[in-house]
């Protein structure tokens, strides 16, 4: 009988952390705090559970200025998102989610990352003592 009793303790405490657990952002493409060399082609997105995507939109952090995507929000849900992008100038980018979970939950949030000049010169070619101008790329 405590064999019971415990077995079915464990499968309550189980069923409610679950209930608590939602779903998240696993990874995405550019990574939060990516330095490219280029512009990305598109903007990944890749959620622990299958989701509806309601909102999607990249922001120019230094001007706050929204870039125009492609983007219309899901009918289906679906774990994994890619959504096409405009060429990015160089500068500091935003990009802020929102989703409505299968649980009826909804979340959001957003990661940042930088377009450097492809055209800059590689660290590996820089002479010594000189160093890369970032005066016009401020991270905040």
């Amino acid at each position: 009988m405590k064999f019971y009793k415990t077995l079915t303790t464990l499968a309550f405490i189980f069923l409610a952390a679950s209930s608590f657990a939602h779903t998240g952002l696993d990874s995405s493409i550019p990574v939060d705090g990516s330095m490219l060399m280029e512009s990305p082609q598109t903007v990944e997105l890749d959620f622990t559970a299958d989701v509806n995507l309601t909102k999607f939109e990249v922001v120019n952090k230094m001007s706050g200025a929204a870039i125009e995507v492609e983007f219309t929000p899901s009918a289906t849900a679906n774990s994994y998102f890619s959504v096409p992008m405009p060429e990015l100038a160089m500068g500091h980018y935003q990009v802020n989610w929102a989703l409505l979970g299968g649980d009826g939950h909804k979340m959001e949030g957003s990661f940042e990352f930088m377009v450097h000049d492809s055209n800059a010169m590689p660290m590996a070619q820089m002479g010594h003592g000189q160093m890369m101008d970032h005066s016009e790329m401020p991270m905040g």
